[in-house]
């Protein structure tokens, strides 16, 4: 059977990443024909480049000898941080009306900063809390994702 990877990132950014197939792993080539010993039927596809680069696990169904699949950036992921982020960068810059609901989420935010961190340096504990769940966002969706091209 032959793999065909599409590089639809940045030409630079990535030449080669790792195909996990069924716990198999192998360094390929972008935009290059692989082959790969594969029966007909379901199969468990991840691609990564370490442990942030990487994509979810995915069960394709493979039913033609040349296989040709497309490698993204997982927008979802990265839009999902940006917008928690910028929520964040929000309610920390301004000073906002505690009545609303918006207010009420960076009293929350706050609470659970001071209970968890002790309070000290709030602003800074904070951001670093931020960064923590945009990492965790980010990894748990996977930066990457596998698109099975239509033949």
């Amino acid at each position: 059977m032959k793999i065909i990877l599409n590089n639809k990132i940045s030409k630079s950014l990535y030449t080669q990443l790792r195909l996990k197939i069924d716990n198999e792993t192998k360094i390929i080539p972008l935009n290059k024909e692989i082959e790969w010993d594969l029966q007909n039927g379901k199969h468990t596809f991840q691609i990564y480049q370490n442990f942030i680069m990487k994509s979810q696990k995915k069960q394709i169904n493979i039913t033609e000898e040349i296989f040709e699949m497309d490698v993204k950036l997982n927008y979802t992921a990265f839009g999902i941080s940006f917008g928690i982020a910028l929520l964040a960068i929000l309610l920390i810059a301004f000073e906002i009306d505690y009545t609303t609901s918006l207010g009420l989420i960076k009293i929350l935010w706050m609470i659970l900063v001071i209970i968890f961190l002790g309070g000290i340096k709030v602003v800074m504990l904070s951001i670093f809390l931020l960064m923590v769940i945009i990492f965790v966002i980010i990894t748990g969706l996977g930066a990457l994702k596998l698109e099975v091209k239509k033949n």
